[in-house]
This record gives C-alpha cells, sequence and structure tokens, in this order.
C-alpha cells in the first residue's frame, strides 16, 4: 500500500529488497503515488496467476475460463466491471516524471524518521516500533492514570477537535495513536502544534 512507491526512491527503495522473489504484491496508487481513491493493482510475477487466481467464475459471459486473453478486462478483477482508475497515474506520470514520486516518497518518510526523532525527545511519550515510511505509531505514558485509557481519551479528543487525523491500534495489546503523513507540505512546526496539543489533553486526563 505505502511501500511500493518506494522504487521511485534511491534513499528508500533498499527497504523492498528481496520483492522480486514474491508471486505477487498490491500497490495503491492512491498511498503515495498521488491519485484520487481507490486506485490500486495486483501485480504478478506470471501473467497466467491473474485469470486463474480471481477471475469470475462465470460461464454465462464466457466458456473458457483459464483462457488469457489479455483484451478482456472482466476476465482480470473480481468486479467484472471496472473504471479505468489508473488513468489518474498515467496521467501523473505523464505531466510529471517518476521525479515527483521520488520526492513524495523522500519527504514523507523523512518526515516520518523527524515525527520519530520528536517523539523520542518527549520523556513522556514512546514509540511503538522505529518506523521505516510515513507511518508513525506512538503513545503517551502518563504517570499515574491508566496509559491505555489516557490514549483513547487523546484520541477521541483530537477527532472532535479536527485539527489533526490521528487513528488508533494496538501493539502488543497496548493502545497506540497512529499517523499517517501524507501531505508534503507537512513541516516539523505543524508536528510540533500535534505534540503539544496531545499533550495538553493527557494533562487534563490526568
Amino acid at each position: 500500500a505505502h511501500g511500493g512507491a518506494v522504487i521511485f526512491s534511491e534513499k528508500y527503495k533498499h527497504l523492498i529488497k528481496g520483492i522480486e522473489r514474491s508471486d505477487s504484491l498490491i500497490v495503491d496508487f492512491h498511498k503515495m503515488m498521488m491519485t484520487p481513491p481507490l486506485s490500486t493493482a495486483i501485480i504478478y510475477n506470471a501473467g497466467n496467476r491473474k485469470v486463474n487466481e480471481f477471475s469470475p467464475k462465470a460461464a454465462y459471459l464466457w466458456q473458457d475460463q483459464l483462457s488469457e486473453e489479455w483484451w478482456n478486462s472482466a476476465k482480470h478483477t473480481l468486479e467484472c466491471t471496472k473504471p479505468i482508475t489508473i488513468l489518474h497515474t498515467y496521467a501523473i506520470m505523464r505531466l510529471y516524471g517518476d521525479e515527483i514520486y521520488q520526492q513524495n516518497v523522500d519527504i514523507l518518510f523523512g518526515m516520518g524518521k523527524q515525527f520519530a526523532e520528536m517523539i523520542k525527545n518527549e520523556k513522556d511519550m514512546e514509540l511503538a516500533l522505529e518506523p521505516k515510511s510515513n507511518i508513525i505509531c506512538f503513545r503517551y505514558i502518563p504517570k499515574t492514570a491508566d496509559a491505555d485509557e489516557v490514549n483513547k481519551k487523546i484520541s477521541e479528543k483530537l477527532l472532535e477537535d479536527g485539527s489533526y487525523y490521528v487513528v488508533s491500534t494496538t501493539v502488543h495489546g497496548k493502545y497506540y495513536l497512529r499517523i499517517t503523513i501524507m501531505n508534503p507540505f507537512t513541516d516539523k512546526s505543524c508536528l510540533e502544534r500535534l505534540i503539544t496539543k496531545i499533550k495538553k489533553i493527557a494533562e487534563e486526563q490526568e
């Protein structure tokens, strides 16, 4: 989803080393490749896999279920009828070339690393793990109150406030906040304000 686009980045493409050994992979163009949702591709290392594994078994449409028929789009998707969402990606690549994807990946992954460092510098916050992308899981550590409950309240208050879109997840049974940096115009000051807001909400719960 988020990782495939690193193929365009000299700085981060090592993160998908070995991916060529997989039978298939999914790329969401609407994640790191700046197209409207939903725009997703399943890419195979052998053409016959997509016919055998994902074609609808619809004898009323065709008699030969396993033939390739590259021109017959109904045989290449679970939905049978599907809009040509790849046109969004094609238009961006024709207008701007691969360089725009490199810039997007480098900036957003870099901001992910920067935000992780900011969290590590906060004595009352912790990372779930060291991020390798633009997705960061972290949480506030209260002095006395239950950490899971405080972070749930932080998540609720941020959602009500609407200034930042922060979701949640669990890691080893613990409740964490989760952000995905998607806007390349996000900067350090924006992330600093998020941390300040989180700390203010947390202090009200203790």
